[in-house]
């Protein structure tokens, strides 16, 4: 049984452990047959968010007539703009991931005034939005206890050891939900290559997720008769790329998604684009160097080939 929290580091458990002792402790209530509306949270990074939308079919066929809102960070709220199933979005980044400045107090302001009757934070990791939801007087609130304030819960889980999405269904299933949803993404068409093309996604070379140049020029001689599309975002990932077609920082996150839609072949690192991918069944290789986190984050995915390095 692995331990409570979800940190890897004993400082950050011990101040989660000490942070939940002087929380109040939630009473558990009851989840009505019916409810008008539900907060759905992740504010995590894309791929994170990119999963997290597989809750979001299977909770508008058992409730078709709630209103979902979604509060994500700032820099994940592309992957779910424009979505049909989501009614409102909201957005906080936490200091931790550094990646914008929407602040807690805007979205406690704007949860408030929606009166959402439930929430449910699918992030398992540290930091969750379980305080927001209590402060927001969110009176069901839902999730895993392994990133801190779990007294603040009305229903939880703890840890174990599975996939991702399988942590995101157990908690669907406190509201009589136990069917499996795919992620769906919005896309955004553009002009694409009109022959077969290859997506590579290096990701960036100083990440120990990415491999050594060299390795990457082996994998590219395999499919040399192919056109390669590369893709990325930052100038660390664009100076790499010295071949092909190079869509790096050129093309949003919707076009990302309709070059994967389209796209023969991905080959990438364990990264966003192979949740992409998974939406759509395509065949990809994908590469994990960090091979101990592989049982939860390999890609969902019946075509997709795992190379472990």
């Amino acid at each position: 049984m692995p331990g409570k929290y979800y940190v890897n580091d004993w400082f950050g458990k011990i101040a989660l452990m000490l942070f939940d002792f002087f929380l109040p402790k939630a009473k558990k209530r009851k989840i009505p047959s019916k409810f008008h509306s539900i907060l759905l949270s992740n504010i995590a990074h894309l791929g994170d968010v990119v999963l997290s939308t597989g809750v979001l079919e299977p909770i508008k066929k058992a409730y078709p007539h709630v209103k979902i809102g979604f509060l994500v960070s700032s820099s994940s709220k592309q992957v779910i703009e424009g979505h049909p199933l989501i009614d409102h979005i909201h957005t906080f980044d936490h200091a931790k991931f550094k990646r914008g400045k929407s602040s807690r107090f805007k979205a406690l302001r704007e949860i408030r005034k929606m009166k959402y009757d439930i929430a449910i934070d699918l992030y398992v990791y540290y930091p969750n939005t379980i305080s927001l939801f209590w402060l927001a007087g969110i009176p069901i609130r839902i999730g895993y206890r392994s990133g801190g304030g779990g007294p603040l819960l009305t229903h939880y889980l703890d840890r174990s050891n599975k996939h991702i999405l399988e942590y995101h269904f157990d908690l669907l299933k406190f509201l009589s939900i136990h069917t499996f949803g795919k992620p769906f993404l919005p896309e955004k068409a553009f002009a694409i290559p009109k022959e077969e093309y290859i997506v590579v996604h290096m990701g960036d070379p100083t990440s120990p997720k990415s491999l050594p140049k060299d390795k990457w020029l082996e994998l590219f001689k395999k499919y040399s008769e192919t056109q390669l599309v590369f893709t990325g975002y930052g100038a660390k990932e664009n100076a790499q790329i010295n071949e092909g077609l190079n869509l790096c920082n050129k093309i949003s996150f919707q076009e990302l998604v309709y070059l994967i839609k389209h796209c023969k072949l991905l080959v990438s690192i364990d990264s966003v684009p192979s949740h992409i991918a998974s939406c759509f069944e395509k065949p990809c290789i994908i590469i994990f160097r960090e091979t101990h986190t592989l049982d939860q984050w390999k890609p969902f995915n019946p075509n997709a080939h795992v190379l472990e390095c």
